[in-house]
């Protein structure tokens, strides 16, 4: 094999193994849209306590309900408590879900259910994501709070973004205050994500998001 040849071959020989390490390890990294439906979704029920889980070891990757059960316990760094739920979590392979506190949370395949619109105006009542054109109608929204005002010190971080992975092109806006008004927009296929928690990083079920129709 001449010089010329060898060069050829090695770069040959190169490319076909980064693309099989590609393949191998990062190619199903993140969950799809597609993944994204109850036909599709891989998400096995399962009950998870204090510890650190290895997702495709202990865990199935998937969309997640994660409901509360019982005791102290503390999920992606919100505290839950009796009747919490984080909908359509999505749990990503090669990561790890650590289960702070005592207690139990039960993590259930998503059901995806659209959110029920009262004329121009849409309530959330859980955090977790929602996807513009399935659980959530796209459009130009007015963002407030709802909910018990003199007993609650909300701290409410809102992203819209394109992408189940990291996306530069996002939107994002904390709200601290029931007397704050906030715009934004919402397009088809977009993802609205929603972390509805107080000062102390607890969920709040008396804490409701309210989109409005602009």
């Amino acid at each position: 094999m001449n010089k010329g040849k060898l060069v050829l071959f090695s770069v040959l020989l190169l490319i076909i193994v980064s693309f099989l390490i590609y393949q191998i390890f990062f190619s199903n990294q993140f969950l799809s849209v597609e993944d994204r439906s109850v036909k599709n979704n891989p998400a096995q029920k399962m009950s998870l306590t204090n510890g650190t889980y290895l997702v495709d070891e202990e865990i199935e990757p998937g969309f997640y309900d994660i409901y509360y059960e019982s005791g102290s316990v503390t999920f992606r760094d919100i505290i839950l408590s009796e009747g919490d739920i984080i909908l359509n979590e999505p749990i990503n392979s090669g990561t790890e879900i650590e289960i702070e506190g005592q207690g139990k949370v039960t993590l259930k395949p998503s059901s995806f259910d659209a959110i029920d619109k009262n004329e121009n105006e849409l309530e959330i009542g859980h955090s977790g994501s929602y996807l513009a054109g399935k659980e959530i109608p796209p459009g130009d929204y007015n963002i407030k709070l709802s909910g018990d005002s003199k007993n609650v010190n909300p701290q409410v971080f809102i992203k819209v973004s394109s992408s189940l992975s990291s996306d530069d092109n996002s939107q994002s806006l904390d709200i601290t205050s029931f007397k704050d008004n906030k715009n934004i927009t919402i397009s088809e296929g977009q993802f609205l994500e929603i972390n509805k928690v107080d000062e102390k990083k607890e969920e709040v079920n008396e804490l409701s998001v309210v989109l409005n129709s602009r």
